[in-house]
């Protein structure tokens, strides 16, 4: 097989990137856009030791399971991947991919799994959306990037944010063709803007927008508030964030409020929050609130346990089980989401239950235990690569009657449950939530307990 070939292929699987999966003469073969069961003409456009990619020249028979993408930058948008496969579908392939990966690397059984939690509409969903800027026919233009590359993908709209997400950015990007604000190009390192961060409350309707950019101040800061005041229903407050670094991290350490707020209220599991820009908040709050009602059901909470939360952002699972607890504790590496959970705390009325640590996990819990700290409960959801082998380590150490772990990587999952089983502790139960339609991502909630 060389580049270029030209030949028909029927793809019998599906990557979690989209990518179908075919085999040529014991060849895997990944091609965009084409799904299980199609046949295909592709063209070879890459050929590797162990795999090749091709792309589709013709569809020769599409699959029953194939739908029309309702965005209309489906395919060249880095966002969304699975839109061209109906939603059951996309909750079977994720599914499978959850049992999959805690069958073959965490060595579970498929019987503790119960199943995927989907959307009854799965569109207009996610209330963050960070836009990112480049120079387009002269002018700064907002959009996507495209798959694994910095090429922006102008967008007019997305149907996975809020409305009134779409709403806030319509009004940026009048805003920019009004008070012009050149982009930021990381070749040169001319220019000013690099992103614009819009956040929205699902329970109130609030707005915020964030510009973050390389340099000290925007140019008319004055003007550009006072038109999004008049454009943006429901904004709460327009800030400023100066990112001065290279790389792909979005936001700097700098932050200034231009006008209103320097945050928004959003309510999930009964429950209200205030949410600063920089802290984390789950994107899908309606489904959140499934996945937190459930890693609080596996937790089995009495009112006498008291309970960890590793990597616990602005305190929304911790505080859910607070409620349910003697005591709750909290460690956050991120200083402002840590400054949001005690003042969620205090105006939920559960301050005198909740304690919230500053620091890295695997660092402050071991530090902790050390000291004689005994969760009776500990549940942890880490960022995609997991967690670190210490924290791992002194979790088991302290001996906790039961673990609960919220993942949204199965893979960094299924590894972390194997390591675990080392420790003495054994995967009782295991649900998927989907909060990503349309993605490839997949949550999920495990209970564990000491196998013994």
């Amino acid at each position: 097989m060389k580049k270029q070939d030209k030949l028909a292929v029927t793809a019998d699987d599906l990557t979690h990137e989209g990518m179908g999966v075919a085999h040529v003469e014991g060849m895997a073969v990944f091609v965009k856009g084409l799904l299980p069961e199609e046949t295909a003409e592709i063209e070879i456009i890459k050929v590797a030791k162990n795999y090749a990619v091709g792309r589709i020249m013709e569809l020769l028979k599409p699959s029953s399971q194939r739908t029309e993408a309702t965005c209309p930058a489906f395919g060249r948008c880095g966002g969304c991947t699975l839109m061209h496969l109906s939603y059951p579908a996309q909750l079977q392939m994720k599914a499978k991919r959850v049992v999959d990966c805690l069958a073959r690397i965490g060595g579970v059984d498929s019987d503790i799994f119960e199943g995927i939690v989907g959307m009854e509409n799965p569109y207009g969903y996610r209330n963050k959306a960070p836009y990112p800027a480049a120079m387009v026919e002269g002018g700064a233009r907002l959009g996507f990037y495209a798959a694994r590359s910095h090429r922006l993908v102008p967008v007019e709209r997305c149907p996975v944010q809020m409305p009134v997400i779409q709403q806030a950015y319509q009004g940026v990007c009048e805003c920019l063709k009004k008070y012009p604000v050149p982009a930021y190009d990381e070749a040169s390192g001319a220019g000013l803007l690099r992103h614009v961060m819009i956040r929205a409350s699902q329970s109130t309707g609030e707005v915020m927008i964030a510009y973050i950019i390389r340099g000290r101040a925007l140019p008319g800061e004055e003007r550009i508030a006072e038109f999004l005041k008049e454009r943006v229903e429901g904004l709460a407050g327009v800030m400023v964030n100066q990112n001065m670094r290279s790389g792909n991290v979005i936001l700097g350490d700098g932050w200034r409020t231009l006008w209103g707020r320097d945050h928004i209220e959003d309510e999930l599991c009964g429950l209200k929050f205030r949410v600063s820009p920089a802290s984390f908040f789950q994107v899908n709050p309606a489904q959140a609130q499934r996945l937190y009602e459930k890693a609080a059901e596996y937790g089995e909470l009495t009112k006498e346990d008291t309970v960890f939360d590793g990597y616990c952002g602005t305190g929304t699972l911790t505080l859910v089980l607070a409620r349910q607890a003697k005591r709750a504790v909290g460690v956050e590496i991120v200083p402002e989401a840590v400054a949001d959970a005690r003042i969620n705390a205090a105006n939920n009325g559960l301050a005198d239950r909740t304690e919230f640590w500053l620091g890295k996990a695997e660092e402050v819990l071991p530090a902790k235990i050390a000291e004689g700290f005994k969760p009776d409960v500990v549940v942890f959801d880490p960022p995609r690569k997991g967690c670190h082998p210490d924290f791992l380590a002194a979790m088991a150490k302290a001996g906790p009657k039961r673990m609960v772990y919220v993942s949204c990587d199965p893979a960094t999952l299924a590894r972390d449950i194997a390591l675990l089983r080392d420790f003495g502790y054994a995967a009782r139960r295991a649900k998927a939530f989907d909060l990503f339609p349309h993605s490839g991502h997949v949550e999920c909630v495990v209970q564990l307990s000491a196998d013994n």
